[in-house]
């Protein structure tokens, strides 16, 4: 007496993608207590660092990245979360400052 459901599933085609980067960049030292720097093949276009209220403490885009790295000396102790974009992608990374 009731009704027969059949169906299949399959990847959305939408959703996938066909090469994912898990990690476009690293960082070093962490922890650290004066410079942090940034480890990538790709060409950064920008680095934002929060702290722990989500305040951007520093903003530097391509042409501020010398060397890529950073002087975080001046930032108070604690946890920080580092939002770089680099060909159109993003990773955000933690780090502590000594």
């Amino acid at each position: 007496g009731s009704s027969v459901w059949s169906f299949t599933t399959e990847a959305n085609p939408s959703l996938s993608t066909d090469e994912f980067d898990k990690q476009l960049v690293s960082i070093y030292p962490n922890p650290t207590s004066s410079v942090i720097n940034i480890k990538s093949n790709l060409v950064l276009s920008s680095v934002d660092i929060f702290n722990q209220l989500g305040q951007r403490v520093i903003n530097l885009n391509s042409n501020e990245l010398i060397g890529n790295s950073i002087d975080v000396k001046d930032l108070a102790e604690g946890m920080y979360l580092m939002t770089v974009k680099a060909d159109n992608k993003k990773q955000t990374i933690k780090f502590i400052k000594q």
